[in-house]
């Protein structure tokens, strides 16, 4: 994977005319963390990919999955402009991408672990309405019984 974003690095770099010393100033490294980076020979660190992003306005995506050099210039302007036609691997990149794996993996948490609990509240929830009607519906009842009671021995009394 580090090949991969390191060839991207170079391409980058090149077209955007900085020396491997002048991307190491942007990003606060030495020339030899660049060329270690681009070799592929190191580990870059989230922080590097995000300010390489930033600097070479791409998205990480693009800078972590592609292949650069086979880009035309326009396809790069565009790139960059998030407008372009893209072919049928971007679009299979985009499916694969961590968003969209992420959404797809929470959405089937939800359809599949939370609907079934938010059946279950709702069952329980009527449960405890019903419950409490019953309740009510009895301490009424005994108030209807005691009112009774009280009437008919007030009535019976001579």
């Amino acid at each position: 994977m580090f090949k991969q974003i390191g060839r991207n690095i170079r391409v980058l770099r090149k077209r955007n005319n900085l020396s491997q010393a002048d991307l190491g100033i942007q990003l606060d490294l030495s020339r030899q963390q660049i060329a270690h980076y681009e070799k592929g020979d190191k580990t870059i660190p989230l922080t590097s990919i995000t300010a390489l992003s930033e600097i070479f306005n791409i998205s990480i995506d693009h800078l972590i999955k592609l292949d650069l050099s086979d880009l035309t210039n326009d396809e790069f302007t565009a790139l960059s402009k998030n407008s372009f036609d893209r072919p049928k691997s971007f679009d299979l990149l985009q499916e694969r991408s961590s968003s969209s794996v992420l959404d797809n993996y929470f959405k089937q948490i939800i359809k599949n672990h939370l609907k079934p609990v938010e059946d279950l509240l709702q069952k329980l929830l009527i449960k405890i309405d019903l419950t409490d009607l019953k309740y009510e519906l009895g301490e009424e009842i005994k108030k209807a019984n005691q009112f009774i009671e009280e009437n008919e021995t007030n009535n019976f009394n001579p």
